[in-house]
């Protein structure tokens, strides 16, 4: 069975997660675009960031970073994983 050409470019265009030219999120509408966490080892939530700009900014995952190393002792060691 043959798959039309019009099914598969459709079904390509609605990725768009990959799409880099396109817009993921909009500020036009909502205050809040998503959200970042950051977890325990163990699968906890420990803080939550609401993220108030399109696209993945780094300085959400800096402040939470820091917000960990204000609650820790100053000795202790930390290591993390970013995805």
């Amino acid at each position: 069975m043959k798959i039309p050409m019009s099914v598969l470019n459709s079904c390509g265009d609605s990725f768009i997660a990959a799409n880099e030219k396109r817009d993921k999120a909009s500020t036009c509408y909502f205050v809040d675009t998503s959200l970042m966490a950051m977890l325990c080892c163990h699968g906890h939530v420990l803080w939550l960031v609401n993220m108030t700009s399109a696209g993945e900014k780094q300085h959400y995952a800096l402040a939470l970073i820091q917000r960990l190393f204000n609650h820790l002792p100053s000795d202790m060691s930390v290591g993390l994983l970013y995805d």
